[in-house]
C-alpha cells in the first residue's frame, strides 16, 4: 500500500481526533479481550499459537516444525523479548499469506469465529459502551469484533 492510498484511508480518524470533541479517547488492546472471554487466542501468544496449529493443521508447517515454533514462541513470551516477539509474529504472518493475501484474512475470521464475551465478564465491555454512549471515542488495536459487537448487549 502506498503512502498517499494509507493517509487516504487515515484521514476520518484524523477528522475525528481534530474535533474539540471526544473529550475522552480510549484505547483498547488485547487486555480487554482477554478479560472479557476464555479465548486463548485473545492474547498475543494464543493468537500466534493459533496461527503455528493453524499452520500445521493446513500443512504450510510439519508437526515437528511446528511443535518447534510453538516453544520458541513460549521463550520468547517467557520473560518477554519484543524482538523475538515480533520477529516470531512476522514469521507467522508471513506463512498466514501464503499461498495469498487472503489466506491471512481467512485465518483471522477462523480465529474469531466462536469468539464470545462470557456474560459474567462483560462489565468492562459494558463500561466501555458506556463511555461510547457517553460521547467518548473507543479505539482498538484488536483484531477481534468485541467492541462493535457491544450492541447486542442488554
Amino acid at each position: 500500500m502506498e503512502l498517499l492510498e494509507i493517509i487516504a484511508e487515515l484521514d476520518p480518524v484524523v477528522r475525528l481526533l481534530e474535533k474539540n470533541e471526544p473529550r475522552l479517547l480510549v484505547l483498547v488492546g488485547a487486555g480487554v479481550s482477554i478479560g472479557a472471554t476464555s479465548a486463548s487466542q485473545a492474547s498475543w501468544l494464543g493468537l500466534l499459537r493459533h496461527g503455528v496449529k493453524h499452520l500445521v493443521n493446513i500443512g504450510l508447517l510439519t508437526t515437528s516444525r511446528g511443535i518447534e515454533l510453538t516453544a520458541s514462541l513460549e521463550k520468547a513470551f517467557s520473560p518477554f523479548d519484543l524482538d523475538m516477539a515480533l520477529t516470531h509474529a512476522e514469521n507467522v504472518e508471513n506463512n498466514l499469506k501464503t499461498p495469498d493475501a487472503t489466506a491471512f484474512a481467512e485465518w483471522l475470521n477462523l480465529a474469531f469465529a466462536d469468539f464470545r464475551v462470557e456474560n459474567v465478564k462483560a462489565q468492562t465491555l459494558e463500561a466501555l459502551r458506556d463511555l461510547q454512549q457517553g460521547g467518548a471515542l473507543l479505539l482498538t488495536t484488536n483484531y477481534d469484533s468485541l467492541l462493535s459487537d457491544m450492541s447486542l448487549f442488554p
